[in-house]
């Protein structure tokens, strides 16, 4: 997955480091955030360094942005959405999928999310050794479930536009709850 961002993405990267991990008390929100706030800025135009890989692959200056949707689509589908054994691994099947979805073709994915997800939990409530349990489980969207239904992570941002799991996300986010509270 690293050679892929990096072969058709070619640009800077935008966001700044994550901070340091702190022990602090977590009453209160942190000050500090490394997180994207779930606001999707106007895209940029690409600069000439971006382009070559339409060039190298030969795609039409029209189908650029189609085809960089689409390839976006491939990587996110392999780790968020149909994570299998090796999220690290592009897999070819995605391709159809992504390449339809770019092009309008709407998908109900819930249902292979939660699949997915109950297979984790099953898989890592029958490990005989927590430690060597490798299964891959949606952690981030059984974040944001607990998160808005129980209180357990300060929000990002007030705005209730921005997807659930971005109002979640961000470093140190996460409150400490005693027992009688989890």
């Amino acid at each position: 997955m690293t050679a892929w961002i990096k072969y058709w993405y070619r640009g800077p990267f935008r966001y700044k480091k994550s901070l340091r991990k702190t022990i602090r008390n977590k009453s209160k929100k942190p000050k500090e955030d490394s997180d994207p706030s779930g606001i999707i800025a106007a895209a940029l135009k690409r600069i000439e360094k971006e382009e070559w890989v339409f060039e190298d692959l030969g795609i039409a200056n029209e189908d650029m942005d189609r085809s960089y949707l689409a390839t976006f689509l491939a990587c996110w589908l392999c780790k968020f959405v149909f994570p299998k054994d090796d999220v690290t691994l592009i897999r070819p099947w995605v391709f159809k999928v992504a390449s339809r979805m770019e092009h309008g073709v709407s998908f109900s994915l819930a249902v292979p999310v939660f699949a997915s997800i109950y297979k984790g939990l099953n898989d890592i409530s029958s490990a005989d050794d927590l430690g060597n349990c490798t299964t891959v489980l949606h952690f981030h969207y059984v974040y944001g479930w607990l998160g808005e239904y129980f209180d357990t992570h300060f929000t990002s941002s007030s705005e209730k536009s921005i997807p659930i799991m971005a109002r979640f996300s961000g470093r140190l986010s996460a409150k400490f709850f005693e027992d009688s509270t989890a």
